[in-house]
């Protein structure tokens, strides 16, 4: 019986391997991830890239990786794809390993193991590099992590001590909330391997694991000592001024209960994060119907039920102080119907859901059926009818968020934009160095959203000039180059004649107004009866341009505070004139 339950559940295991391979392979980079790449392509590896925060995130190891992947293949998707996919295999074995460890071999297993494999709570993150690289080590830590902790629970044996804190560095090198898991050691030794009033069970904690105590106390502070001096990049008070039920309310009542049920069978478009669950009033009253019912049929048949639910309450509470800290003044309480803010929960509920109706082996105090206790129903085959509808929602959930997910991909046509349009060029493309659109990275990850970092891989193909002639080029928001178009923010005051004459020194061209700040170009169409070489002057830029005979236009960048643009001529002969100044942004001219 207990191999079969093994098989089965490696069978269970390879079906969701199957299905996420399909999902993972046909996706492609989103926003953080370009922004990872833009890191990794342009910074050597060292410790301060290592270490640099990333929105709060200390995660060294997801940027090795990213800089590993990135010299080898910049744009190929399949090292990233293929890690995640590696590492939910790895994550769900121990999670398999974790139950037959808790429980022992026993088919009661299965529907748990099934509710970690295939609930779409944790999809969204598995799916995206830059959440799956940070959540999936943490999963693996948790699982393998709780397995030597119990271990230790069990034999006092101080070797596997050692074993849960290796495990549980290993997911602290890719994601700080890798904390979380000594909330999970605490509640299992608190819960199961002590008894009596809280008081007493602390003492004899204390008494009987005084080494793992102190050593997971040491690991602990010492990472937050580590952590709060350089990563922790925004403020916890933060989360005293958000409105926490709102967030509360979409996060728990709305998400978490209708996605651990199979849920939430329909989807809102949250940009840039992908899809955000979006159930039904009705859903949302049938899943905490479902819910209320699960812990009142464990209360009612199971002695010492109730405290199983403290695993799961501690980290949804622990979830939502950091989704409120973080994360939600930033975009609000919609913020709270995004599973990724909560990818543990599936296998954390399903341990709870296991410790409220099995028998922990090897525990001090654990549950055991109330001897009058009568079920209206046959346990094997409700829990099979629940474990089957279970499924062919979460199928259902999970293959409507995996196809948005590939279908509203703005980052892949964009760089193939890019490619093409760069292909039809004979000559290295001059480019105004401006910000990629919004849709592939925010701009407060300036500079890494710019051309020159985001675009590094076609530093061949392209260049950045301050000053040049006639031909200056962006791409538009879907990647295809144009010809640069310079906005009117100011203009040159007109002037009579020709307009403003070069022939000798120098000559002041006045703007119809100020002008402070950077990321200026100016262009300057003129007339030059010979070709050479004159400076121009815009606030703190100055740069030496070439003139050519004829009608032509100099594109220059400007920044600084001034109000005057100036010329001036070191080369003999050079005469020119212009009464076309126009300062702005550079802007992809788009045919009528």
């Amino acid at each position: 019986m207990g191999r079969r339950v093994v098989l089965a559940g490696l069978g269970l295991i390879a079906l969701q391997l199957g299905f996420r391979a399909w999902a993972v392979f046909g996706s492609w980079f989103q926003f953080d991830d370009f922004a990872f790449l833009s890191r990794a392509y342009n910074n050597d590896l060292g410790w301060g890239y290592l270490t640099e925060a990333y929105g709060g995130h200390l995660m060294p190891g997801g940027f090795l990786l990213t800089w590993l992947f990135a010299g080898y293949d910049p744009l190929g998707y399949w090292p990233y794809a293929a890690t995640l996919l590696f590492l939910q295999a790895v994550a769900s074995i121990g999670f398999l390993r974790l139950l037959v460890h808790l429980f022992g071999r026993t088919a009661a297993i299965l529907p748990l193991l099934a509710l970690y494999l295939f609930s779409v709570i944790s999809m969204p993150a598995f799916i995206w590099w830059a959440a799956g690289i940070n959540q999936l080590p943490m999963q693996i830590a948790l699982f393998f992590g709780l397995t030597s902790h119990v271990t230790y629970l069990r034999t006092r044996r101080v070797r596997y001590v050692f074993a849960t804190l290796a495990w549980t560095v290993f997911g602290l090198l890719f994601y700080e909330k890798t904390l979380l898991v000594f909330l999970a050691y605490g509640l299992v030794a608190l819960a199961y391997f002590a008894t009596g009033p809280l008081g007493s069970r602390l003492r004899q904690l204390w008494r009987s694991y005084r080494s793992g105590l102190l050593l997971h106390g040491a690991l602990a502070l010492a990472y937050v000592s580590v952590y709060v001096v350089t990563s922790m990049n925004f403020n916890p008070n933060q989360a005293n001024d958000t409105p926490v039920f709102p967030v509360a309310y979409r996060f728990i009542f709305k998400a978490f209960s209708t996605g651990i049920i199979g849920g939430p069978w329909h989807w809102m478009n949250l940009r840039p994060i992908g899809s955000v669950a979006d159930p039904s009033d009705v859903v949302v009253f049938l899943s905490w119907l479902a819910l209320g019912y699960l812990v009142y049929l464990a209360y009612t048949s199971r002695v010492n039920s109730v405290r199983a639910w403290s695993l799961t309450l501690t980290f949804l509470f622990a979830n939502l102080l950091l989704l409120a800290a973080a994360r939600a003044f930033l975009v609000g309480p919609v913020i709270g119907l995004e599973y990724r803010y909560q990818t543990e929960l599936s296998a954390v509920f399903a341990l709870s859901v296991g410790l409220a109706f099995l028998p922990l082996v090897g525990a001090q105090e654990t549950v055991r059926p109330r001897g009058r206790a009568v079920l209206p129903f046959r346990p094997e085959s409700a829990v099979a009818a629940v474990t089957v509808a279970f499924l062919v929602g979460s199928v259902i959930s999970n293959l409507q968020y995996v196809r948005h997910w590939q279908d509203s991909n703005p980052g892949r046509g964009y760089f193939a934009a890019v490619e093409r349009s760069l292909a039809r060029q004979q000559d290295r493309v001059p480019l105004a160095d401006q910000a990629v659109p919004s849709t592939i990275m925010w701009g407060f990850r300036y500079p890494e959203n710019t051309y020159s970092r985001v675009l590094r891989l076609y530093e061949d193909e392209v260049r950045y000039p301050a000053v040049t002639n006639d031909r200056l080029f962006v791409f538009n928001d879907k990647g295809v180059l144009r010809p640069a178009a310079i906005t009117s923010a100011r203009v040159g005051l007109p002037h009579s004649g020709c307009g403003y004459l070069l022939h000798g020194s120098s000559v002041a061209i006045p703007l119809n107004g100020p002008v402070t700040g950077g990321g200026w170009w100016v262009r300057l169409g003129y007339l030059a009866r010979s070709g050479g070489t004159m400076t121009v002057t815009a606030g703190r830029r100055v740069h030496h341009a070439s003139i050519e005979r004829g009608v032509h236009s100099l594109y220059f960048e400007a920044s600084g505070d001034f109000d005057t643009i100036r010329l001036s001529a070191p080369s003999p002969g050079v005469s020119l004139c212009t009464n076309d100044v126009t300062l702005g942004l550079p802007e992809p001219y788009e045919k009528p």
